[in-house]
């Protein structure tokens, strides 16, 4: 007897791979001329940025860049407070055994230490470690039997599950940016410490388009010409649109963002403002939530089924 089935077709992305690694960088930096010697290290910090990620067959290259702040007691006759700030450029071949090239890779990198030794006066030692965790996905068309179209006397037993189906995904890149007032007694001399983070995430689809929205926040520590210490933080939104056809609001938007680059500029003096510009990539995949019969087993007391 010839069944006949009824077919229907799901888009589903799927994770292929997960994988946790940790790399530690180092770099040695010289004092620039304008400073005093380094006499002893108060504290370091910085921030990630991931300029590009290439995806091959087993493998992805990662490059990107630590912006690192170092604070530190000059060796001179009033023991002042200053400052160092180094870019240390990576790049890191991870193995992905499973991966290829036709998929979707997601990084997200956390700065566990950043180490800093004196070598000497002039001369400073940087060690960076970084956790990166990665996760590989595959968008694959799926062809599944939903139904027997002529049953007679089969005995069919069907289980409905929920799934989310791809509909689509886009990236774009987005710049925060604004110039930040300070105290106008403030004379700034240089920047000590940034930190910045992204906040109220959140997204609305409207008319084939993914509106994300995000705050992201910054505080500055600097110091002026007369040596003291002063602080700023401040607040810059992230707006972006990322075209997908076919979504609608009752879609499941997976969101994330990558900060790529960050610059921090002070202005001249009779200005008394820094200039802070984020650059960030936000991904996005879209889902629409599905219910599909799966048939689990069948029977009939007929007929010699396989």
């Amino acid at each position: 007897m010839a069944v006949n089935l009824s077919k229907n077709n799901l888009c589903i992305n799927q994770i292929i791979e997960q994988k946790n690694e940790k790399i530690t960088i180092e770099s040695d930096e010289i004092v620039p001329d304008i400073k005093p010697d380094v006499l002893s290290i108060i504290s370091s910090s910085g921030n990630i940025c991931l300029h590009k990620k290439e995806v091959q067959d087993g493998k992805v290259r990662i490059e990107g860049t630590v912006n690192a702040y170092v604070v530190y007691i000059a060796d001179d006759e009033n023991s002042s407070m200053r400052a160092i700030n180094a870019n240390i450029d990576f790049s890191k071949n991870i193995e992905m055994k499973d991966l290829k090239s036709s998929m979707q890779l997601e990084c997200t990198t956390d700065l566990t230490e950043l180490e800093c030794k004196i070598i000497n006066g002039r001369k400073i030692s940087l060690k960076a470690n970084i956790q990166m965790n990665l996760t590989a996905y595959s968008n694959e068309n799926v062809e599944y039997v939903d139904n027997i179209e002529n049953k007679k006397d089969m005995q069919l037993l069907n289980e409905k599950i929920n799934i989310n189906s791809l509909i689509g995904n886009g990236s774009t890149k987005v710049y925060a940016k604004d110039t930040v007032s300070i105290d106008n007694v403030d004379n700034l001399s240089e920047i000590m410490k940034v930190e910045i983070r992204l906040e109220n995430k959140e997204n609305k689809v409207s008319y084939n388009k993914i509106l994300t929205k995000a705050d992201s926040v910054f505080k500055i520590m600097y110091l002026t010409e007369d040596n003291r210490i002063g602080r700023i933080t401040g607040k810059i939104p992230v707006v972006g649109f990322i075209d997908i056809q076919n979504i609608s609001e009752d879609n499941i938007c997976d969101v994330n963002y990558e900060i790529k680059n960050i610059i921090i500029k002070p202005n001249s003096q009779d200005e008394h403002s820094i200039y802070v510009e984020i650059e960030i990539e936000v991904t996005c995949c879209a889902y629409e939530e599905k219910q599909i019969n799966l048939i689990q087993d069948m029977y009939s007391p007929t007929q010699n089924l396989t």
